[in-house]
């Protein structure tokens, strides 16, 4: 952390594992982070960045693979993602599949973990004023669920432009000579295949904590939206 404005930056940990993700509790007395090493795989911990010496806490009692922790509204749970560290280690490449992710809760001083539900390619997890209900994104749309994974409900959608294509394979087509492509031969010449370029998706959705407005990103562009009631 770094007192601002011209404090010098002071690092919280002497681990040598990977330590990623912070988020602020909402009292902004406490950090949690993730942690994650090859050998013994991942962990939710959290520190207090006050103290006179820093003291790293492990709160999870089971390894994993965790992403993105957040405190809930009163700061009482912290959520995040998880999945098997033995996915990862079974993974061809440097990722690993998201099908078996859950969203998962633990208590903020630690303890046992709470499957919430799958994540179903559902990310970016945070709260507003009340502690009802958890935001999500999936595929540009903001959406929530309870506490128990059920009930989930679609807020908004948010696209933004159409982005250019240098390739149009119409006017390609159209330009040929000599040559016919497989669509040409398949294909009367009225049925040439069209472009295909949907409007871009929102890849961030944040709810405001009112819940009445939230921001969005779409391609390099931040938007402010109305929420519908």
């Amino acid at each position: 952390i770094q007192e601002l404005p011209n404090g010098e930056p002071k690092r919280l940990t002497n681990s040598g594992s990977t330590e990623a993700q912070p988020t602020w509790s909402p009292n902004g007395k406490k950090l949690a982070y993730v942690s994650w090493n090859s050998v013994e795989g991942g962990a939710i911990m959290s520190v207090d960045p006050f103290a006179r010496r820093f003291r790293p806490t492990k709160l999870t009692n089971k390894s994993g693979i965790y992403t993105n922790p957040v405190f809930s509204t009163n700061g009482s749970k912290i959520l995040a993602f998880r999945n098997d560290k033995q996915v990862y280690d079974d993974a061809y490449g440097p990722g690993f599949s998201g099908a078996l992710t859950d969203i998962i809760w633990i208590p903020a001083e630690g303890g046992d973990i709470s499957v919430i539900d799958r994540a179903k390619g559902r990310s970016n997890p945070h709260f507003i004023a009340s502690n009802d209900r958890i935001y999500l994104n999936r595929f540009g749309t903001l959406v929530s669920i309870r506490w128990d994974g059920t009930d989930e409900k679609e807020h908004v959608t948010v696209t933004g432009i159409t982005t250019y294509s240098p390739f149009n394979l119409e006017t390609s087509l159209q330009e040929k000579t000599e040559w016919q492509t497989p669509a040409e031969i398949l294909h009367p010449e009225e049925n040439h295949a069209k472009e295909n370029n949907p409007p871009s998706r929102a890849a961030l959705i944040q709810m405001a904590p009112t819940g009445d407005q939230a921001m969005a990103q779409v391609n390099n562009d931040i938007y402010v939206v109305t929420v519908p009631i």
